[in-house]
């Protein structure tokens, strides 16, 4: 006999719900890296500016909402200036979403080995998952 796992069901909601409460609890200062750079992830594929009424659209929309977005929303709740948040997608490399400068962008999304870019303290960590119960 072998012995099968499985996969415990992520919830959603309350894991962006507890990345949220994280961020709310940084800092001012720890957010200086972020200040008039864009926020890049694999989670969306356009780029949406940093006063785009997407952002506060996807606010809580169960499918539609990525760390990200709520990223945004809580920088927005700062006050913290920032220059909008894109897709780190690329095709044949070249990026699907265009941004007028990749000087100023900050990666903010899960580890990712093909690019060799790393999670930093703005991404979804594991300590903010919260899984559904078993079914």
């Amino acid at each position: 006999m072998t012995r099968t796992l499985k996969r415990r069901p992520l919830d959603k909601l309350q894991t962006l719900r507890a990345f949220e409460c994280r961020m709310m609890c940084l800092e001012h200062d720890e957010f200086k890296p972020l200040m008039g750079k864009w926020l890049e992830s694999f989670d969306i594929f356009q780029t949406y500016l940093a006063d785009d009424d997407e952002i506060n659209q996807r606010y809580n929309n169960s499918h539609l909402d990525a760390h990200i977005f709520r990223l945004a929303h809580v920088l927005n709740e700062r006050g913290i200036p920032f220059q909008g948040i894109t897709s780190a997608r690329t095709l044949k490399r070249k990026r699907i979403a265009c941004i007028p400068s990749t000087d100023e962008v900050v990666y903010v999304g899960t580890h990712n080995s093909f690019l060799k870019k790393d999670p930093n303290i703005f991404s979804l960590s594991p300590q903010d998952k919260r899984y559904s119960a078993a079914s």
